[in-house]
């Protein structure tokens, strides 16, 4: 049988299947620069994919077979897909209608949705517990799930042991020939298998978090499969579930919010406009292993002055390089971004499209769905406190937690430490009913964010404490010497001073060990962008760099987004909340989310919050406000 290019179709697939469920052989395929002898199952995925180039009037090659023959999952189709789209965007840009180009791809996705729906049924996989129960009785797997998970030895021990295991099982049942009966063998060579809840089925589910994200140092040896050893799993998993039900409520509530904030603020980004604005300021941006991905399609400007993209293809030239970025920060278009501040990511945008609001959502919904995914698998990762190097001049880690310096204690030392009131949970009178059998947790009575030094001089030195939401507590040592020199304390409005003359060594702080949670990373992100981060960078590039790392660490999306993210937050001073043009990257201002909304336009204010008190506020009458996108909505 010949395929030709009049055959390649989804018609031709509804009729080759409705002669034949099970077609097999070989079949030619007449491309227009050769002929291809290809398997009649492969030729079926592909014909709707080549249909795309023949109703765009485009050349089908030899080149444009996207797959191989083998189990297909979910991220293949979409791998072809993005292929097949980067292959027209790159190749024939210039020679098709965008429009027609993304309907193209739309319907063949469609197209290839419905096959896999009603004409493969017959192929559809399934398994039974039986089929589970074969693999995990199988000798070559048995060593493997049976793991020591001995909370005595710590949880950096028991996260190593679970991700041994997990490579181990992964490794095993993606090794076809390898075990008896393994019914996982095609979900996993099809990567549909999702391999960090698969051992969780199989092996343990290991250690667990509380809601605050305190790892518990009590594993669950049990599995799904095998089910809770005794009841102490059974509470420890308890708490587990606890927090899918917080983050699917509270956490979701959170990151929306702040989602809800940041489309606010970035609509004053409307669109792209058409061409070059002009500007000659670039940021310059270091690409690095982490970035260089999420920076393809930036224009980049050499030393000549040319203006070229970063691509797939050449990325890699400029890792570990610092690269002249045209950016949406410094376009002349203050209420939008030119085609070439924005970079090939303009190809793919919708024309007419809010692309503040868009970039808005894609940070969002990347986020939202992580903090979902926590009700499908929750893990630990955990975090490790580290002692910011401010506060590294004075105290150090030891065996039982933090101590201060030998060159700070003695009899004859004579300094202060200053210990904030709201960081002490209760009151200073509750130091009387502390004793050695602490009947609560130490943790429980502060959580130190910093503190401060008093010398003998009377200067005082504030030392921050707090490390990426992480902070540690007093230990129940410290908590008696400042019972034993209750008498010596010094307490003002706000603070706390215990005088250290004659301290010995002892722990001073203690942190427990937390998980690397994405509450965490979402706390994160607002606070750079809404507590005052942002307002004390002056560095547009600087600014940038730091938030994009940041955002990095656990979103996948375009730079450009973070850069519309970053202009939204630009004023032009104090008293003028307008987005500037920038002239000097390096002397920029940024401000707070909400004092923006609030200040910016009207509109923007009312779709915010706090109605009565900006109805009640006087600047509100007296002073302009620029126009903004939801003026409309309030007959502005």
């Amino acid at each position: 049988m010949i395929i030709t290019k009049d055959m390649m179709n989804y018609k031709t697939v509804n009729e080759i299947i409705q002669k034949d469920r099970f077609p097999v052989g070989w079949v030619t395929v007449r491309f227009d620069d050769k002929d291809v002898d290809l398997p009649i199952q492969l030729v079926l995925i592909l014909l709707p994919v080549w249909e795309i180039y023949i109703n765009l009037n485009l050349p089908v090659l030899s080149k444009h077979i996207y797959l191989k023959v083998g189990p297909f999952g979910k991220s293949t189709f979409v791998k072809m897909l993005t292929e097949v789209y980067l292959d027209i965007l790159e190749n024939y840009n210039d020679k098709i209608s965008r429009s027609e180009f993304i309907e193209e791809i739309w319907q063949t996705a469609n197209h290839i949705n419905d096959f896999g729906i009603f004409q493969l049924n017959e192929h559809h996989c399934g398994m039974s517990l039986v089929d589970l129960c074969k693999i995990y009785l199988d000798p070559l797997i048995q060593p493997i799930v049976n793991v020591d998970l001995d909370e005595t030895k710590g949880t950096v021990y028991i996260e190593r042991t679970m991700e041994n295991a997990n490579a181990n099982f992964i490794k095993a049942i993606g090794t076809r020939g390898l075990l008896k009966d393994n019914i996982l063998l095609e979900y996993q060579e099809a990567g549909v298998l999702n391999s960090k809840q698969i051992p969780q089925v199989m092996i343990a589910f290991g250690l667990r978090t509380e809601v605050s994200d305190k790892v518990i140092g009590l594993p669950v040896t049990g599995s799904s499969l095998t089910g809770m050893k005794d009841i102490c799993e059974l509470a420890v998993e308890h708490q587990a579930a606890r927090k899918s039900v917080y983050y699917n409520k509270e956490a979701i509530r959170k990151s929306q919010y702040s989602g809800r904030k940041w489309h606010i603020l970035c609509c004053y980004i409307e669109k792209i406009y058409e061409g070059d604005c002009g500007t000659q300021v670039t940021l310059p941006f270091e690409i690095t292993a982490a970035n260089c991905k999420k920076c393809i399609g930036k224009n980049i400007v050499d030393d000549n002055g040319n203006i070229f993209p970063l691509t797939r293809y050449n990325i890699d030239d400029y890792i570990d390089k610092t690269v002249n970025m045209r950016s949406a920060i410094t376009c002349r278009h203050t209420n939008g971004v030119c085609e070439v501040c924005a970079g090939l990511i303009h190809k793919n945008l919708v024309p007419g499209m809010n692309i503040g609001i868009n970039s808005a959502a894609n940070f969002v919904a990347n986020v939202s769905q992580m903090i979902l995914s926590t009700k499908h698998f929750n893990s630990t990762k955990s975090q490790l406190y580290q002692i910011p190097y401010p506060a590294s001049k004075y105290i150090e880690k030891g065996s039982a937690g933090f101590y201060f310096k030998p060159n700070l204690l003695g009899d004859n030392i004579k300094w202060s430490m200053g210990i904030s009131l709201s960081d002490i949970r209760g009151n200073i009178t509750d130091l009387h009913h502390i004793t050695e059998e602490l009947p609560i947790p130490e943790e429980r009575y502060s959580e130190l964010v910093s503190f401060y030094i008093k010398t003998e001089h009377g200067e005082i030195i504030e030392i921050p404490l707090s490390v990426e939401g992480q902070s540690p507590f007093l230990t129940i040592e410290f908590l008696l010497y400042m019972k034993s020199r209750y008498n010596d304390l010094e307490v003002t409005p706000d603070c706390v001073w215990i005088p250290m003359n004659g301290c010995k060594r002892i722990p001073i702080m203690r942190t427990t060990i937390v998980n690397d949670s994405m509450m965490g990373y979402v706390n994160l992100i607002t606070d750079f962008v809404e507590s005052g981060k942002l307002t004390k960078y002056k560095d547009a590039s600087k600014a940038l760099f730091d938030f994009s790392n940041l955002v990095f660490d656990k979103v996948f999306v375009n730079i450009f987004h973070v850069e519309v993210m970053l202009k939204a937050h630009l004023v032009t001073n104090k008293n003028n909340w307008s987005i500037p043009i920038v002239e000097d990257p390096t002397n920029v201002t940024f401000s707070k989310t909400v004092k923006i909304i609030s200040n910016r336009t009207i509109s923007g204010a009312l779709s915010l919050q706090g109605h009565r008190k900006f109805f009640a506020n006087s600047k509100t009458y007296t002073t302009p406000h620029e126009s903004g996108p939801f003026d409309n909505y309030y007959d502005l």
